[in-house]
């Protein structure tokens, strides 16, 4: 009998042993999972943030990179370019960026010339003439050297030249502060005539009676 109630003893007491260790291997895996939980979350929310900081860097960039820019002035240029009959230059408005000086000035009412009209009015620069020096201005007058296709290009004709040469003369008196006249060079050599009939061997003055401020 003694025997039998010492086994049951220890039995029992095996019993009670491995119960109590269950217990404390669960609690050990719910302690592992719970800081495997709370470390994914942290994880999860420190990504969350760190996204959401460069999504509004990235958002503020433009904003802070416009700041760090000077704004560029803006002016408004009077091109003139040539009626439908070849008789009267017409004024035309562009806006451009102010380059800050008369040279620079000048040199993009050429540019903008060679351009064309963006209305209704007709070109006056034969297409694929370029600009092969800076403008230099200098006591009220604008030397520009003008590629060869100025000349080779050109259909000709007196109106025709007159309406080239004018507007180029016009355009530039009317936008660049004290120029009076213009020296025209073809691949920096001075020119005779635009294309046998006009004269521009010399500095060309303005001449306002061939403007017509408006459209008809």
């Amino acid at each position: 009998m003694g025997a039998v109630r010492y086994r049951a003893s220890r039995s029992s007491s095996k019993k009670k042993s491995r119960s109590h260790i269950s217990k404390r291997s669960r609690k050990k895996g719910l302690g592992k999972w719970l800081l495997i939980w709370a470390g994914s979350a942290l994880l999860m929310a420190g990504v969350w943030f760190g996204y959401n900081w460069w999504k509004q860097q990235e958002k503020a960039k433009p904003e802070l990179e416009a700041k760090g820019k000077p704004s560029l002035a803006m002016k408004t240029l009077t091109l003139f370019f040539s009626d439908e009959q070849a008789e009267f230059l017409v004024g035309e408005p562009r806006d451009v960026t102010d380059p800050g000086s008369s040279s620079g000035l000048a040199q993009a009412v050429l540019q903008e010339l060679i351009r064309g009209p963006k209305g209704s009015l007709q070109p006056t620069i034969p297409e694929g003439t370029r600009v092969l020096a800076p403008v230099s201005c200098s006591q009220g007058t604008c030397t520009v050297d003008l590629s060869q296709e100025f000349v080779s290009r050109h259909p000709g004709g007196t109106s025709g030249e007159m309406m080239t040469v004018y507007s180029i003369v016009e355009s530039l008196c009317a936008n660049v502060p004290g120029v009076k006249r213009v020296q025209f060079l073809v691949e920096g050599k001075p020119r005779e005539t635009l294309a046998g009939h006009l004269f521009i061997g010399a500095p060309v003055a303005s001449e306002p009676g061939l403007l017509r401020r408006e459209a008809s």
